[in-house]
C-alpha cells in the first residue's frame, strides 16, 4: 500500500490486516507540492516523524518506507530532494523502512537522481491514458 498519509487510513488498514490475519507492508506517502494541495494527499514532510511513529506501533503494519510524486508543473529535483531527506531521517529510525517509491516516466531520471528504489513507469510501459470523466 503505497499512499497511507493520516492516522485513521492506517488504523483502518491495520484493522483489516488483523482481522484478515496478514500484515500489510506499507509506505508513507509524503506531500511534495510546495503548498500542500488537499486533493493529491501526502502527509507533510514536517510530520512524516509523528506519523511514522504512530504507523509502527499498530498491529498487521509493516512501515517500508516513503512515496512521492512531484508537483506538476514543477521542480523534480528539488521535490524528490525533499522525499530524499524525509527518507533519510525515516530510515534512522526505522531501520528497514528503507524504500523510497518515487517517479513516473516522465521524470523517473530525477527520482533515481534521489535515491529512488522504486519507480511507477506505467506511461512509458503501456502508453499514454486518455483523460476520461
Amino acid at each position: 500500500m503505497e499512499s497511507v498519509d493520516r492516522l485513521a487510513l492506517a488504523q483502518a488498514l491495520s484493522a483489516g490486516a488483523v482481522a484478515a490475519g496478514r500484515s500489510i507492508d506499507v509506505l508513507m506517502q509524503v506531500s511534495l507540492d510546495p503548498e500542500p494541495a488537499d486533493s493529491r494527499g501526502g502527509v507533510r514532510p514536517a510530520d512524516v516523524p509523528a506519523l511514522a511513529s504512530s504507523v509502527v506501533r499498530l498491529p498487521g503494519l509493516v512501515l517500508r518506507g516513503v512515496m512521492g510524486i512531484a508537483p506538476y508543473p514543477g521542480d523534480p529535483d528539488m521535490a524528490f530532494r525533499t522525499l530524499e531527506t524525509v527518507a533519510a531521517r525515516l530510515v534512522a529510525e526505522v531501520p528497514g523502512a528503507d524504500v523510497i517509491s518515487a517517479g513516473m516516466s516522465g521524470d523517473l531520471e530525477h527520482a533515481i537522481r534521489h535515491g529512488a528504489t522504486q519507480v511507477r513507469v506505467g506511461g512509458a510501459v503501456l502508453g499514454k491514458r486518455a483523460n476520461v470523466r
